[in-house]
């Protein structure tokens, strides 16, 4: 499974946390302004995707020097920087868990797309993951295990629609249960053990993890 980050132009003030991780991931790529923010804390992205609207010449003239990869896209393209970056991936590797940071306290809009377009482009083999400000979301696929501690809420949605079978360790069973698209049902859950587990039996799962 090879491990991505993909650093979105959200708040970048706590990038710095997460510099290890980032660094030892098999592919780095930035989305505009999560250039900045990574050249701030000496971290050398792979790709840098998205119009260049929100970098500067300098730190993609630096990035260039560096045999960094530049995407560009015209400013009124269709899809989001998170999309493209999503769909660069899925279209260079085969299987893979994205990492995604800064992806918060920007335009709400923005925020709602990049879930959205996670689930789109989750599968078998196929994670990602939005880390950052004491909450985990994952976009998933398949049979998942949440790792946390007793009280942790735990919040399920689906943006595509779906079906679980079994559930362990929550405090609200979801066991065979439907999950529409639009559903808020699931939110404010609670880990009542140390580990969840749940089955998915068809389609795609957005679980948020805030951890208290």
């Amino acid at each position: 499974m090879k491990k991505v980050s993909v650093i979105l132009g959200g708040d970048g003030s706590s990038l710095f946390t997460y510099k290890r991780g980032i660094e030892n991931s098999d592919l780095i790529i930035a989305c505009d302004r999560g250039g900045e923010y990574l050249k701030n804390i000496n971290v050398m992205p792979d790709v840098v995707i998205g119009d260049m609207d929100s970098i500067s010449k300098e730190t993609l003239d630096y990035f260039e020097i560096n045999d960094v990869k530049i995407v560009r896209f015209d400013k009124h393209k269709d899809f989001t920087d998170a999309y493209l970056a999503f769909d660069y991936v899925a279209k260079n590797l085969d299987n893979y868990t994205i990492s995604v940071y800064a992806f918060s306290g920007g335009r709400g809009d923005h925020f709602i797309s990049a879930l959205i377009d996670a689930e789109k482009f989750t599968g078998i083999d196929r994670k990602i993951n939005f880390i950052g400000g004491g909450e985990t979301i994952r976009s998933v696929a398949e049979n998942t295990i949440i790792r946390g501690d007793v009280g942790d809420i735990i919040s399920i949605f689906s943006f595509s629609g779906a079906y679980t079978a079994e559930c362990r360790g929550l405090m609200y069973d979801i066991s065979n249960t439907e999950i529409p698209c639009g559903m808020t049902r699931g939110i404010s859950n609670e880990l009542t053990e140390k580990e969840a587990y749940i089955t998915i039996k068809k389609g795609k799962l957005t679980i948020f993890h805030h951890v208290n």
